[in-house]
Order: structure tokens, then sequence, then C-alpha cells
């Protein structure tokens, strides 16, 4: 896709609709627009009678002796659309993903080349191409916008982050990519932003993959921080972390403490959400 293309893929995303006035009545009032952290790496985004699920899961639901506070993936919406960042089993969850979808309808958007392992779990999907958007609710009046933008996975997997438009709400979701070269891009074309969410965790497995290096698989605090300030992001919710440590499993030490003060000196707004809380747009 040239720059052409992915400026018009922006532009369509940049569309703010609100309820339509009949002439005679007051003015529109522009839909509710709330998100709330579900627990690792999850987020759900509500508008009208839409919810989206980007990286549900239950893994740490059914465990909490790993340490995640998470929360049981409920909505009211009639229609429910879950976006996947990549396929990792702390991200892909097909349990959390069969007790979301329960309407002809809703269904799974990924990266296309995602599709094929997703609709293996007999999963109604849409795959997109990078900078591609899709619009959940054919563009309605309480439409969720999506688009797929770069991401890097520590793994050398295929990896997206989500930008995400609700009634002019702008997000993006960026799973638990690594530090890359298109947060600059990201931001001009697609920013700003209202909320980033951001994996701040700097994980490492130690002892099950070999060569054993002890360079991150995510983001860490600073980096996050840094991508926040050039995503030109109002708000940088940390993500993933706070997993109990493991024999293979280390993160950052102090990570959100660490993210917070890392936040405040790029000049970005931290805003620490716990699983469960609301946040009214």
């Amino acid at each position: 896709m040239n720059r052409r293309q992915i400026l018009a893929a922006a532009a369509m995303l940049a569309a703010s609709p609100v309820v339509p006035a009949i002439a005679g009545d007051a003015p529109a009032v522009p839909i509710k627009v709330r998100v709330r952290r579900t627990g690792w790496a999850g987020i759900q985004v509500e508008r009208g009678d839409k919810a989206l699920f980007v990286d549900p899961e239950v893994i740490f639901y059914k465990r909490p002796e790993l340490g995640i506070k998470s929360v049981a993936l409920d909505t009211q919406a009639g229609s429910r659309y879950v976006a996947l960042t990549h396929l990792h089993g702390d991200h892909f969850d097909p349990d959390a993903i069969k007790s979301i979808l329960k309407s002809p309808g809703d269904l799974v958007i990924c990266h296309e080349k995602m599709a094929a392992s997703i609709a293996a779990q007999q999963f109604p999907v849409a795959g997109v191409a990078m900078y591609e958007p899709y619009s959940a609710g054919n563009y309605e009046e309480d439409d969720i916008a999506l688009a797929a933008v770069p991401a890097q996975d520590g793994y050398g997997d295929l990896q997206v982050s989500w930008v995400i438009v609700a009634g002019g709400v702008r997000m993006i979701h960026c799973g638990d990519t690594i530090w890359h070269g298109d947060w600059l891009k990201i931001g001009r074309i697609y920013g700003p932003f209202d909320l980033a969410f951001l994996p701040i965790n700097g994980f490492r497995q130690s002892t099950e993959i070999y060569p054993v290096s002890t360079v991150a698989k995510s983001m860490g605090p600073e980096e996050a921080a840094q991508a926040a300030l050039l995503l030109r992001a109002k708000a940088a919710v940390p993500i993933h972390y706070g997993r109990k440590p493991r024999p293979s499993y280390l993160e950052t030490e102090n990570a959100l403490n660490l993210f917070v003060a890392a936040a405040g000196r790029a000049g970005v707004k931290p805003l620490v959400s716990e699983p469960g809380a609301w946040i009214d747009l």
C-alpha cells in the first residue's frame, strides 16, 4: 500500500459518526464510548450496541496463581467483535473468543495472514491487509472502525497493532510489540490518540528458548513511554505487566512505577487503569 492509500485509509477512520438529528429535534448527542482493561493485555470497547474485544483471554482468569487480575468477558451488546494482534496463547485464547461470540454476524478481525489459523478453530473471521480500514457494523451510527498497523514480535511471528476509532475517540492497542521504527509514521498518519494501550513488562524467557538471550521480547517501561510520545498519545494506559516470575519468565522489576516516571518525563499522561474499571470517553 502506498502513502496515498495509507492516508486515504486514515481519512476513512477519521469519521466521527453521531446519532442523526431529525428536523425540529434537539441537536444530536454523540453515542457514549467506554473502554476497560479485561486483564493481561485485553481491552473491551463499547459504543451503542456494539462491543469490541482486543486480545481477550481467560487463561489468567482460570489461573489466579499467576497473579494477573482478570474480569469476566461480559457485555450486553448485541453485536460483538474480537480483534487479535497475534496468535500467541496469551493473546489468542479460543475459550475466551467462544464466550464472546454469540450471534450470526459476530466475528474475529485479524490480519489476513492469520485468518486461516483462526478459521481452523471454527470461528467466523474477517482478514484485513495492513492499513486496510474495517468497520464493525457497516458504517452505522454506533460503529467502531479499525485498521491494522505495523508491530514487531519478539520471536519474529506476525503481529499488528490496532488503531480503533469510535465516536471520534481514537485509540491504539499495541499487543506485546517490541520497539520498532514505525511509531513516528503511525503517529503522524493516525494520531493524535486519546488513549494508547502499551505493553510495559519487557519480559524475557530465560530457560525454555536456546540459546538464551537477555534481550526483552516486548517493550519495557521507557520504550513504552517513548512510543506514546511518538504516537502523540494524550494518555498512555500500561498493559501486559504484573505476572508473577517463574523460571521461564522474568519481567522488568517495578515496571509500573518506572513507566509512570518515564511517561512523565516524556510529557505523556500515564493512565493506570485496573482491569474491570470503565473509562468513559
